[in-house]
């Protein structure tokens, strides 16, 4: 049986959609396996950036960790575990509802916060790996401005800062600063291009692939109740 696990990609709804198709003819076929269980429902694929920003927030962040790590039965409860406001809490569950992060099952007389983990393993270079301990610093890394000029960067490879701030129609002093607290976070450096600076993806990388995982309490039980 595959992990429960809430995969979160951007822009990949024609791959999933081809794999799923894959899935269903090797299924058809008589082949069974992992591959062939894993369930749709635990992929939610973004097409804008702003939605991923929303999700990233630090404050959805925390909720999605609290809700993954301590199963609270119920929006107030959850509320009293991160010592929030119960009606800014339902406000920002309602975020992550809409964007189908997470999902209200009844307890009773109480709706009950239930979640899976998010992440995927990653196998690459150490280099190539870039890792967060503050939902800060994830916030940061995720507001728009930051992941379209990431996604010019693979995309048009730009040559120049000024490059980069003419391609995302952006003033140049606030594409430096940006650029300044991507780099701060290592997910991107610069390579000396004669008299100019060259934005690029840390270690040359082509891509980027972004796994976040919040463990359950290890004296859990696996089932819960909104879920990410």
């Amino acid at each position: 049986m595959t992990e429960n696990t809430l995969k979160i990609t951007f822009q990949q709804a024609d791959e999933h959609r081809q794999a799923a198709r894959k899935r269903l003819q090797r299924a058809e076929s008589g082949e069974t396996g992992e591959a062939i269980q894993q369930d749709v429902r635990s992929i939610v694929n973004f097409e804008d950036f702003d939605d991923i920003a929303l999700l990233m927030r630090t404050a959805n962040l925390k909720l999605i960790e609290t809700i993954v790590a301590e199963e609270p039965a119920s929006i107030r409860e959850l509320a009293d575990a991160v010592d929030r406001d119960y009606r800014e809490v339902h406000r920002n569950l309602g975020e992550l509802e809409a964007l189908g992060v997470v999902e209200f099952s009844d307890n009773g007389t109480r709706q009950r916060a239930e979640s899976g983990e998010t992440g995927e393993a990653i196998q690459q270079d150490v280099r190539s790996i870039v890792n967060f301990e503050d939902f800060d610093d994830i916030a940061l890394l995720m507001r728009t401005p930051n992941l379209r000029l990431i996604e010019t960067i693979v995309a048009e490879e730009p040559a120049s800062i000024r490059e980069l701030a003419d391609a995302v129609d952006r003033d140049y002093r606030e594409v430096h600063r940006n650029l300044g607290e991507l780099e701060a976070l290592g997910v991107i450096e610069f390579t000396d291009n004669g008299t100019r600076k060259k934005p690029i993806l840390r270690g040359g990388a082509e891509n980027v692939d972004f796994s976040i995982r919040f463990p359950r309490t290890a004296d859990r039980s696996s089932t819960s109740g909104v879920s990410a």
